[in-house]
C-alpha cells in the first residue's frame, strides 16, 4: 500500500499546534486553537486541565488517544465540587461530608453524600437563571455502599425527571419519568459518570442527587464534578463561584499543494461523533474556496456524507448511515469516473460518474469548511491520513478494517 502524504495519529502536540507523523517536514501540522482551559481523561485515568491553546489527547475511550474536539459549553452551576459551599443544601435526614474521597482528577475533593435511613433524603444545587431547550445534567458517583445513584431535575415550568444508576449491575433506568436521553460512562477506580438531557421550558432548575427511587441498599456513595451545561454532554468544566464556559476547538490549516493528487486520491479519518445529530461538521480537503473541495462530514439523523465539488458544482455525493456514536473507520476513494466510501472494511457506497481536479488545485486540510473557521468538527478523532493515489479495492478494505 502507498505510504500516506499527510498522517495525523495523536501523539504530538504543544500550544496551537497539533503535529503530524507525516510528512516529517512539517507540512501536516494543524493550527489549533480554543481561548479557554478544557479538561481531558489522562494516560493514568485521572481528569486534567489543559491551558488555553493546549489540544487533548484524550484516552477515555482506550490506551490509544483521541484527539477531542469539542464545542463551546458552559457548566451554569457555580459549585461543581465544593459542596462545602452553602450552595449545596440536604432535604431529610441527608448528611454531606466534603472532601471525603479521591475523586476522578485524583485529588480528595469528592463529597461523601448518606442518606441515613428512609427517604426523601438528597443533597441539590439550585440554578435560578432561566433555561429554555434541551440542556444535559451530569454528576460523577463513586459507590461506598448504596447500590444505586439518582440524578434527578426539577424545574419551574413543571419538570421533574430523574434517571438512576445501579453500580452492581452497571445499568441505568429512567424511573418511569423519562427524559429526552440519558446514559452513563465508566471511568477507572470505580467512578462512573452519570447523565441526561431534557428541555426546559423556563424558570429555576434545581439539580438533586440522592440514593435511588427504590431497590436501595446501603445510604452512602461518593459525588463530585456536578454539571448543568448544553444539549448533550461534553467535558467536565470544573467551576467555582461563577459559571464558566469551556470554548470550543478549532484545527486548520494543514498541507500544501505538494502533499495532495487533486485528480485522483484518498481521505481517510478514524472516528466517532460526540452527538448523533452532529450536523455538517466535516473534514475538508480544497484550495481554501467552497468551490473547489472534498468533504467528509457528519449529517444529520446518523449518516455520513462525501461529497467533491469542482468549480462550485457537485460531482459526486456518497451518503451512507450509520451509529455516529460509535468508533469507525471511513476512506472515501476519488478519481475520475471511479468514487466509492468504504467503512469498516466494506464498500458501503460507490458512483462511476464525475470529474476531479486539475493538477494543483487542492492546498489545503481543514477539520472545518474550507473557510477555515465554519462548521468545525467535533468528534474523538484517532487517525487521520491523506492518500495521493487512488487505492484499490483490497487496499481499502484492509485500511478500514
Amino acid at each position: 500500500m502507498a505510504t500516506p502524504s499527510i498522517a495525523l495519529i495523536p501523539s504530538g502536540y504543544k500550544a496551537n499546534k497539533v503535529y503530524s507523523v507525516l510528512p516529517e517536514n512539517g507540512d501536516g501540522d494543524f493550527a489549533f486553537t480554543r481561548a479557554s482551559e478544557a479538561t481531558r481523561i489522562n494516560e493514568e485515568g485521572l481528569i486534567e486541565t489543559m491551558a488555553n491553546g493546549i489540544p487533548r489527547l484524550d484516552y477515555g475511550s482506550g490506551t490509544c488517544p483521541s484527539l477531542l474536539l469539542e464545542p463551546q459549553s458552559t457548566n451554569v452551576l457555580t459549585y461543581s465540587e465544593d459542596f462545602g459551599n452553602a450552595v449545596w443544601t440536604t432535604n431529610g435526614s441527608a448528611t454531606i461530608t466534603p472532601n471525603s474521597g479521591v475523586s476522578p482528577d485524583g485529588t480528595t475533593t469528592a463529597v461523601l453524600f448518606d442518606s441515613v435511613s428512609g427517604g426523601p433524603n438528597r443533597m441539590q444545587q439550585l440554578y435560578t437563571g432561566t433555561r429554555t431547550g434541551q440542556f444535559t445534567a451530569s454528576m460523577y458517583a463513586k459507590k461506598v455502599d448504596s447500590n444505586k445513584s439518582t440524578l434527578r431535575i426539577t424545574e419551574g415550568g413543571g419538570i421533574d425527571k430523574r434517571v438512576s444508576f445501579d453500580f452492581d449491575n452497571e445499568t441505568i433506568s429512567d424511573d418511569t419519568t423519562t427524559p429526552d436521553d440519558y446514559g452513563f460512562e465508566k471511568l477507572d477506580n470505580g467512578w462512573y459518570r452519570i447523565w441526561m438531557t431534557l428541555t426546559f421550558t423556563g424558570g429555576n432548575v434545581n439539580v438533586l442527587i440522592n440514593n435511588a427511587i427504590s431497590s436501595i441498599t446501603g445510604t452512602q456513595q461518593y459525588i463530585w464534578g456536578v454539571q448543568l451545561e448544553l444539549d448533550y454532554p461534553t467535558s467536565y468544566i470544573p467551576t467555582v463561584a461563577s459559571t464558566v464556559t469551556r470554548v470550543g476547538d478549532l484545527v486548520n490549516g494543514a498541507g500544501s499543494v505538494d502533499n495532495f493528487n487533486s485528480s485522483e486520491g484518498v481521505l481517510y479519518a478514524e472516528m466517532s461523533a460526540l452527538v448523533e445529530d452532529n450536523t455538517n461538521k466535516r473534514i475538508t480537503v480544497s484550495d481554501g474556496t467552497n468551490n473547489n473541495r472534498i468533504e467528509l462530514r457528519y449529517n444529520s439523523d446518523n449518516t455520513i456524507v462525501c461529497i467533491l465539488i469542482l468549480s462550485g458544482v457537485n460531482q459526486v455525493t456518497l451518503q451512507v448511515g450509520l451509529d455516529n456514536l460509535i468508533t469507525h473507520k471511513f476512506a472515501f476513494k476519488y478519481k475520475q469516473n471511479d468514487f466509492s466510501l468504504f467503512i469498516d472494511g466494506v464498500e458501503e457506497n460507490s458512483s462511476s460518474s464525475g470529474n476531479t481536479f486539475s493538477s494543483g488545485t487542492l492546498n489545503k486540510l481543514n477539520f472545518t469548511s474550507a473557510n477555515g473557521t465554519s462548521n468545525p468538527l467535533y468528534a474523538n478523532l484517532k487517525d487521520l491520513r491523506v492518500y495521493k493515489t487512488a487505492l484499490t479495492d483490497s487496499e481499502l478494505i484492509l485500511l478500514t478494517s
